[in-house]
């Protein structure tokens, strides 16, 4: 590892993947006797230092709030603008501040296939099954920190029990999200799809009181029009009945609550940029409710001065 050039980034992530291919192909013998010579760990996770130093892992924590539908390049510049205001409409603006997925919806992000992984593999694909979520977001990375290699030469995935929030192209189009729970093999156990501006109800059903996906009613009806100004969306939405009950607000409360949590995102949508909005400016959900506190605390002081 000393002998590795510092600018050669990829070169512990192109070993781990090496070590991964090397062991799906190993003949059963050899794995057999691999186990057999293994010392025996109470989690999974116990690797020599040597493997850990230096090791390049994805830095950034893996965004399970997702969409697969593309984004990236001019071909895309419509998604991207839905894709910002799916992401303003995941926050709450029913009276109360911070995000409908709580720790969960930060942070958020798109996907990004490698080909020499999937070479004749689109997004589409990974749409439709879900399946490749798992292998793009943790087996694309050699991440043994989430996965195991198994005797038989596959791989399970490990510290998965949280949900994943996808957003499809179809949820794109339509306002929604859909909460997914993996099985270890990568595959679909359980999931729901909701309209982002009714997910806070939810992800507490599921996480406050442990219900199970299939113990939640689904709310399927209607979608909402992405085509519209986001302050647009939310009072069609309103005015259809499509929210939940004890959902708070109007225009200008929104108007309010937005441009603390995406500044300056009205003046993008108004000149037709909201595309090119950049998710760096969104400020953390945690932190909306004191500024909403200090901006009306301060109006309050000037509206006392001024009398």
């Amino acid at each position: 590892m000393a002998n590795v050039p510092n600018e050669d980034t990829e070169y512990e992530l192109r070993q781990r993947r090496a070590l991964v291919e090397r062991w799906a192909k190993e003949s059963q013998e050899f794995l057999d006797s691999y186990h057999q010579r293994a010392s025996s760990s109470t989690t999974g996770h116990e690797l020599p230092n040597d493997a850990l130093q230096d090791a390049h892992y994805p830095k950034k924590p893996l965004p399970h709030f997702l969409c697969l539908a593309p984004l990236d390049g001019e071909e895309n510049r419509t998604n991207r603008c839905k894709w910002i205001k799916l992401y303003i409409l995941s926050c709450r603006l029913d009276g109360e501040m911070g995000h409908c997925l709580e720790h969960m919806g930060d942070p958020h992000g798109g996907i990004d296939l490698n080909p020499a992984t999937y070479p004749p593999r689109d997004l589409s694909t990974i749409q439709a099954e879900m399946t490749d979520v798992l292998p793009w977001a943790i087996l694309e990375q050699a991440d043994l920190r989430l996965m195991l290699m198994t005797r038989r030469g596959t791989v399970t995935f490990d510290w998965i029990h949280t949900p994943w929030f996808l957003v499809t192209q179809d949820d794109l189009d339509t306002g929604h999200i859909t909460m997914v729970v993996f099985r270890r093999n990568g595959e679909v156990k359980e999931s729901i799809r909701r309209r982002a501006c009714n997910f806070h109800d939810v992800y507490l059903h599921y996480t406050v009181d442990c219900k199970s996906l299939t113990q939640i009613d689904e709310d399927l009806a209607g979608g909402l029009d992405m085509n519209l100004p986001v302050i647009d969306i939310l009072e069609g939405a309103r005015n259809q009945g499509e929210f939940l009950f004890g959902f708070d607000g109007g225009r200008d409360e929104w108007t309010e609550d937005i441009e603390i949590y995406a500044p300056g995102y009205f003046e993008m949508e108004a000149s037709g940029n909201g595309a090119d909005y950049d998710h760096a400016r969104l400020i953390n959900p945690a932190d909306a409710y004191g500024i909403r506190q200090r901006i009306r605390f301060m109006n309050s002081s000037i509206t006392f001065l001024d009398q």
